[in-house]
């Protein structure tokens, strides 16, 4: 947990940096930039909105999705659980808390 909690400390301080918004169709906004923090500096960050609508649809950062990434721990969850879906959600809220 101090681990944890020391990265979390580093992260109260974060300045962000547009580099560049970009139009994606009709529907989507990236907005590209990087992010400082103590002792991370220019961190790669893209922000993928919805123009529509007043959404965070994805946020990438160093080029990873955080909803493909949840996406596939889920299905591995889900397949551990031999696709029992209370099985499943049990065991999701359970690593939430």
């Amino acid at each position: 947990i101090q681990f944890i909690n020391l990265h979390l400390e580093d992260f109260k301080e974060i300045k962000f940096k547009e580099k560049s918004t970009k139009l994606r169709g009709k529907k989507l906004v990236y907005v590209i930039g990087s992010i400082d923090t103590k002792k991370i500096k220019n961190l790669d960050i893209t922000w993928k909105l919805s123009s529509k609508e007043n959404k965070i649809l994805d946020i990438e950062i160093e080029k990873i999705s955080l909803i493909k990434t949840q996406k596939l721990e889920m299905r591995k969850l889900l397949k551990e659980n031999k696709n029992n879906f209370s099985k499943f959600i049990d065991i999701y809220f359970k690593n939430l808390n």
